[in-house]
Formats: C-alpha cells, structure tokens, sequence
C-alpha cells in the first residue's frame, strides 16, 4: 500500500496515520498505537460505508471516480457495487457506486478505558482475555 502512504485527501473523511497495519491506516482519534509485534494486528479494520452517482461528464466527477477505483484496485477500499448507466439522448455515462473505506481502528486515548495504557501521545494495546 505504499502507493498511497502518507496521502491526506479529505474525501477519506479524517486524519489517517500511516503506514499503519499491513498497508491499512488508522483513522481517528489522534492516538498513534504504540504497538509491540503481532499486537497491531489484533486492532480491528473497520469501514466506511460510502455511496455516490457519478456524472462522468463532470471532471470533478470523473477525477473522484477514479480516485475510488484505484483505492479499490489496490486493496484500500473495497468496491461493494457498481452500475453504469448510459443516456443516450445525452451521450453521458452515470456510474452509481458503492464502496467501502478500510481503516485498523485503535481504541480512544483516553486511558483508564480497560483497553490499554496512555502514555502521552501514544497509545499501547495490552491484551486480555474476554
């Protein structure tokens, strides 16, 4: 997921912290987890879903499209449904879209939560059996 890494878009939704797990960023909280080997992997992935029609006559429409596509082809976000829909009376394409937007989900950084331990701001899983 290197291809990526780092990227800020505000079409995520929020801030994302990378490399984090396996290519897949956190997002959130601001809390960055201070995490000792196989931990990282043991934190949730979580998604967003999102949907959107877009109008492939419109740049800005066409530009988000692909910028979805690619997430999706490269293993950020999966593509969950898609429709394309030609006017012919008009010759535009409208392509509806369904997808989800993959994060590792850390707990908040509030301490004291069961979940973990605060040190300022980092955060360290500790683990527990439930």
């Amino acid at each position: 997921m290197t291809k990526f890494n780092g990227d800020q878009d505000p079409r995520y939704g929020g801030d994302l912290t990378w490399p984090g797990v396996n290519g897949i960023p956190f997002m959130g909280n601001g809390a960055v987890p201070n995490l000792r080997g196989a931990e990282a992997e043991k934190l949730p992935v979580v998604g967003t879903a999102c949907h959107k029609m877009f109008d492939m006559s419109k740049e800005d429409d066409d530009q988000y499209f692909q910028w979805v596509r690619d997430r999706c082809r490269n293993g950020l976000f999966t593509q969950d449904h898609i429709e394309y829909h030609f006017d012919e009376e008009t010759k535009v394409m409208h392509v509806f879209m369904m997808w989800t937007q993959l994060y590792r989900h850390a707990p908040a950084n509030q301490g004291g939560n069961g979940n973990g331990r605060q040190n300022g701001n980092t955060f360290t899983i500790t683990s527990g059996k439930k």
